[in-house]
């Protein structure tokens, strides 16, 4: 197995340390963790495909911990699930010069993720290509204070940009035009400029996603690449000025 499998589908979802306790499901072959932050803000999928192991459920309490083990290794890796009788205690990960054995943890420890029952209509689809991205993830970079990035529709023109740093004064800002695949005009929205910019960094191989807005006030971002499905749901922070 090549260990860079593992090392994508855990930056997917940990977005630098916002997520860190999971379940990992195997099932059929396809490796799949439901997550979400603490301040239960941002909620999401991260299904990987073509994965050649058994079906098993992995809790993983520290996945900081993981990647950090994982980075003693070489690129070409083995694993392995121990067992005491028919409980899987830990995971042991080898290449040719070296192991790591990789505790696992009881799920009742980790934060179950709950089910979106009355998903909203997402009104206004946008397109995200790799220019885009970067400068996303450079703008905030430049703007390391600003906490949100707002959604701005002009109905005339039927446009949309990305601001971060949107305010009703005069201030620091970064705006950034996005392609339109779906247009309706909608009040400001708010979102969390942080996590969106781990979510694209997360995804930088990615040429293109998909953004979604719910009038209601949340962001759906979709990624699919190699065998990668990513689903991030992002909440509104606030009404925007």
């Amino acid at each position: 197995m090549n260990k860079v499998l593992l090392e994508r589908f855990i930056s997917k979802y940990s977005l630098g340390d916002n997520v860190t306790s999971v379940v990992w499901v195997v099932k059929d072959n396809v490796l799949k963790t439901n997550f979400i932050t603490l301040e239960k803000s941002l909620l999401g999928t991260v299904a990987l495909d073509n994965f050649q192991f058994e079906d098993i459920r992995l809790g993983i309490y520290n996945t900081a911990q993981l990647s950090r083990m994982l980075s003693v290794l070489g690129d070409d890796v083995k694993l392995t699930v121990l067992r005491s009788e028919e409980t899987a205690i830990s995971v042991k990960v080898e290449d040719v010069n070296a192991s790591i054995n990789f505790m696992l943890s009881d799920e009742s420890v980790i934060t179950n993720v709950p089910v979106m029952k009355n998903e909203p209509e997402f009104s206004l689809t946008l397109k995200m290509d790799s220019s885009f991205m970067s400068r996303f993830i450079s703008g905030k970079n430049a703007l390391i204070d600003k906490e949100t990035f707002t959604i701005v529709t002009d109905k005339d023109r039927e446009t949309c940009d990305c601001v971060i740093g949107h305010s009703t004064i005069n201030t620091d800002r970064v705006t950034i035009p996005i392609t339109v695949e779906d247009f309706t005009d909608l009040d400001l929205l708010s979102f969390n400029a942080t996590l969106f910019g781990r979510i694209l960094q997360a995804n930088k191989e990615c040429s293109k996603g998909k953004l979604e807005i719910s009038a209601q006030g949340l962001a759906r971002v979709t990624f699919k690449v190699d065998n990668y499905h990513v689903v991030y749901n992002l909440v509104a922070t606030q009404s925007a000025d």
